[in-house]
């Protein structure tokens, strides 16, 4: 993402401290304002915080020592209470002292233009030494190149080939080599013309090889690999950044293996196996047209729920099956 850096105050520029194609971090300096004018503005806020400080000081001492004269009746109420006042508006000059003086010292800090992202390259600078700015006036542009997107146009016959998190391998011209990313997005309705859905795909830029407007070709099929844990595309449930799968298992069994938390069903036969899906969170590797590679988080040998993933939760009945026919498939659950 970028961000655009604007001028908080006006005034000449005096200096210029970078250049665009520049790295900058949060708080380095771009530009300096000629700070002449808001030292000035400093300094006079100073010296009337100075002078309401001392009448709040004077007025306070009025109100201490007429007090026992109050109590004494040496002097009238309406005496003391015009010395109150006095002291009141003595306070409220010292607040308005204090905010004028707070005021003109963040402008003066707002000479110095600086960077407000954490780390990013300059792309546009807008002015030179010696050129004025107004407040508000955009004056650079810094894009943070830590992290890209791709965006992919997939044809709408390999759209399911592309799980969201999953790893997708890609190239530049720019570049002999291979760069690996994660779908971060899927938009999910085709362009009418091309027929094709728009894929956004996030890249690590750790070493700001890659730069906005590169032409960027994927491969939406890896190259062979032995021994690849991989499920169908319909087995994997995403929510957001989170995927999981749900492993078949038999109610039974899975009460042996958790006795501390078992899972009750209530269900009139015992002649009757019963199996639940448990829910494991799994991290997605590579697309293989309509399998996705499980890097973790399930075993070779389990049994998953491939249909229906996305409206199921962890513990669900996924099927019955007599106890008579143990060869037999289980049978979904009317």
């Amino acid at each position: 993402h970028d961000v655009v850096i604007s001028a908080e105050v006006s005034g000449k520029i005096i200096e210029k401290l970078v250049e665009e194609g520049d790295t900058v971090s949060k708080g380095d300096v771009l530009y300096k304002i000629d700070p002449g004018d808001f030292k000035s503005r400093v300094k006079q806020a100073r010296a009337v915080l100075k002078q309401a400080l001392s009448l709040q000081s004077q007025a306070q001492r009025d109100v201490e020592s007429n007090k026992p004269l109050l109590e004494k009746r040496i002097i009238a109420p309406d005496q003391y209470a015009n010395l109150i006042n006095r002291k009141e508006e003595a306070d409220g000059k010292v607040e308005q002292a204090t905010a004028a003086l707070e005021i003109a010292k963040k402008a003066l800090a707002n000479t110095s233009i600086i960077s407000t992202l954490e780390s990013g390259v300059v792309v546009e600078l807008s002015l030179e030494e010696g050129e004025y700015a107004t407040a508000g006036m955009k004056v650079a542009r810094i894009v943070d190149l830590s992290q890209i997107y791709v965006e992919l146009q997939v044809p709408e016959g390999r759209i399911r080939q592309v799980v969201k998190g999953a790893q997708i391998a890609f190239t530049v011209n720019a570049y002999d080599q291979e760069f690996i990313g994660r779908v971060h997005s899927i938009v999910p309705f085709a362009d009418i013309r091309s027929r094709t859905f728009k894929v956004k795909i996030l890249y690590r830029n750790r070493d700001n090889k890659l730069k906005p407007g590169m032409f960027a070709v994927a491969r939406m099929e890896g190259a062979k690999r032995e021994n690849v844990l991989a499920v169908p595309v319909t087995a994997v449930k995403t929510i957001g950044a989170k995927h999981w799968v749900y492993q078949v298992v038999q109610l039974e069994e899975y009460n042996q293996n958790h006795p501390d938390k078992p899972v009750r069903i209530n269900h009139n036969s015992t002649d009757r196996k019963i199996f639940i899906a448990v829910e494991h969170p799994v991290q997605l590797g590579a697309s293989y047209q309509e399998m996705v590679e499980i890097i973790s988080g399930v075993e070779n040998d389990m049994v998953v729920v491939v249909t229906g993933t996305n409206v199921m939760s962890d513990k669900d009945i996924v099927g019955i099956e007599d106890r008579s026919g143990p060869d037999q498939e289980p049978k979904p659950e009317q």
